[in-house]
């Protein structure tokens, strides 16, 4: 099928060295040449007839290359260099279907034939996954189309042409420093249609069911399909990281150190660490962000690991050393890597934290990406000063760098398959996904309020209940969610034991059963009809049902306004018990 693209175009434009820092607009049978092991696999697994492929399968991807054309999938993160937004692409779609065993089934078999069903489902699940950035180049670049000096003649529009319908020769990317992120979900769907072939568009609509799943993970839905992408999306983004040896466009993010600072940025662009208020994971003076060092650290190897990425230390001394080594951390004045300051916000909120100090353009190297300054102080324990940002802002020098540290392993993608038949990943069916909670260590993607040190006037389980309470009120406290550790129910607030108590005492090195016993003797909970401390509450999962323990409070006075309720989740033995008497 292919053949054909690994021959110069007879249009194909003259070979002319672009300006410095731009790209040349390049024919898409010649982008696609580039890639074509990806190309070729993404045929076999997808299954078309030879005489449909041409029409639905070839002419999107033609369509697909000129339309994004060299441009990077991001800045400093995955795939950060020329073409990587079309490499990226097609590996999430080769790793979506390879993920994707069996049908799905939700096309009914009295309707079509049992191989046209799943060759329409595995299209559906191949377009999903490549439109699933496409809309990388209206939410979060701007493109420049410039002359053979690199002078601006004008910026592109995507929403009405690609690149190769532009006329001119050569262009640039920027970063756009706001990321319009409620606008990523409906460009996408509607740059997809403008891409996909109108055979393709109306083959997907012959089958109400499975258009609509097709629609709804375009829009940003939860279904098998986006399960599905979000799979290929995790393997291709850690073999990126793990792996690459291509210069980025933006910065090339592949040591230790330098993948914890882009995983840190990239969590902090994603609003899943919160800066500069009440429960934040960090605060920003001047050149320097302060950062609660195991929240932090932990945070950034939890979305490594994640995305199947190898070699990052599991001891955070050693993460502290690799930071240290490419001068992305500043040391207190004996040479320790984590300072005692003391945070007060301009609000009357006050707390004594254990923090990194790292070099803000470490982070982000952008002056444009870089969060504001808090309405508040800094103190470090070691001086009188004050680290206003006005101070630091003076005080503070351009990061130091160094030559890279140890790199990481790779991380194992999928085995290349040349059948759809060989994938060894079982298809998750067609229903929207609602996650189950699990007693676990607390997911990291939404982290809990920022740890404190224990301070001399005022006990434990006091502090606790405040880092609770500014957590809920913040947002920043994961709540029924799969691994949280708080949970609405109908009838209170359930903490979860031990756990809550072990994640707290970990972060303020404190013993957590002496925790658990001193919040046990406040009384802030409601016991048992038994007279036990401890309630054991049922969590309902689509195949299974499994159960948490914990303590329940039910005056919101104490922690403030309490989540909704949990559907999953009902006090064992009480389902059928809307409330309970206090």
């Amino acid at each position: 099928m292919l053949q054909r693209w690994r021959k110069p175009h007879r249009n194909q434009r003259q070979t002319v060295s672009p300006p410095p820092g731009c790209l040349a607009v390049t024919d898409a049978g010649t982008l696609l040449a580039r890639h074509h092991d990806l190309v070729d696999e993404l045929n076999v697994q997808v299954g078309l007839p030879h005489h449909h492929s041409d029409r639905l399968l070839h002419t999107l991807l033609l369509r697909y290359a000129s339309f994004v054309q060299e441009l990077p999938a991001s800045q400093s993160h995955h795939h950060a260099d020329a073409g990587g937004l079309l490499r990226h692409s097609l590996e999430v779609a080769v790793y979506a279907l390879r993920a994707a065993r069996a049908p799905m089934a939700i096309i009914p078999a009295i309707v079509e034939e049992t191989e046209i069903k799943a060759a329409k489902e595995r299209y559906a699940i191949a377009t999903a996954a490549l439109f699933h950035d496409i809309a990388k180049p209206i939410t979060d670049q701007r493109v420049e189309l410039v002359d053979h000096k690199g002078m601006v003649i004008n910026d592109w529009n995507p929403w009405i042409s690609n690149l190769a319908e532009t006329g001119t020769t050569f262009y640039r990317v920027r970063f756009d420093a706001q990321r319009r992120y409620k606008l990523h979900a409906s460009a996408s769907l509607l740059v997809a249609t403008r891409i996909i072939p109108d055979q393709g568009l109306a083959w997907l609509s012959e089958t109400p069911e499975l258009f609509e799943h097709w629609i709804s993970a375009l829009s940003g839905g939860e279904n098998a399909i986006t399960q599905l992408v979000k799979q290929g999306d995790s393997y291709s983004t850690a073999r990126d990281l793990t792996g690459g040896k291509r210069p980025a466009v933006a910065g090339d993010v592949k040591t230790v150190a330098d993948q914890v600072l882009g995983a840190i940025a990239h969590l902090h662009r994603d609003n899943k660490l919160p800066l500069n208020q009440r429960g934040a994971a960090g605060w920003i003076t001047g050149n320097t962000a302060w950062l609660v060092s195991k929240k932090v650290l932990d945070a950034a190897r939890d979305y490594l690991s994640n995305l199947g990425v190898r070699g990052i230390p599991t001891d955070n001394n050693r993460l502290m050393d690799e930071l240290q080594a490419i001068g992305a951390i500043t040391t207190t004045e004996d040479g320790r890597a984590i300072h005692t300051v003391q945070i007060a916000l301009q609000d009357g909120w006050e707390q004594e934290m254990r923090v990194l100090a790292f070099h803000l353009d470490r982070l982000w190297p952008n002056p444009e990406e870089r969060p504001a300054s808090i309405a508040g102080t800094v103190t470090p324990h070691t001086q009188t000063e004050e680290v206003t940002p006005a101070v630091a802002a003076a005080r503070d020098g351009d990061a130091q760098t160094a030559s890279p540290s140890l790199a990481a392993d790779p991380a194992p993608g999928p085995a290349p398959v040349k059948d759809k038949r060989d994938a060894e990943i079982p298809m998750p069916r067609l229903a929207d996904p609602s996650p189950t909670p699990t007693v676990a260590t607390p997911q990291n993607d939404v982290l809990e309020d920022a740890t404190s040190e224990p301070s001399a006037n005022k006990e434990i389980e006091d502090q606790f209940m405040t880092w609770l309470r500014d957590g809920l009120a913040s947002g920043s406290m994961a709540c029924n969610r799969k691994d949280a550790l708080v949970h609405g129910l109908s009838e209170g607030l359930l903490l979860v034991s031990p756990q809550i108590f072990k994640e707290y005492a970990a972060a303020n090195a404190i013993e957590w059963k002496h925790l658990q016993r001193r919040f046990q003797r406040k009384g802030w909970h409601k016991k048992t009809p038994d007279e036990m401390n401890v309630w054991t509450v049922e969590v309902q999962g689509e195949r299974t049902t499994s159960t948490l323990r914990g303590f329940l409070i039910v005056d919101e006075q104490v922690t403030g306004p309490h989540p909704p309720p949990n559907p999953r989740l009902h006090i064992e033995g009480e389902r059928s018990q809307s409330s309970l008497t206090t």
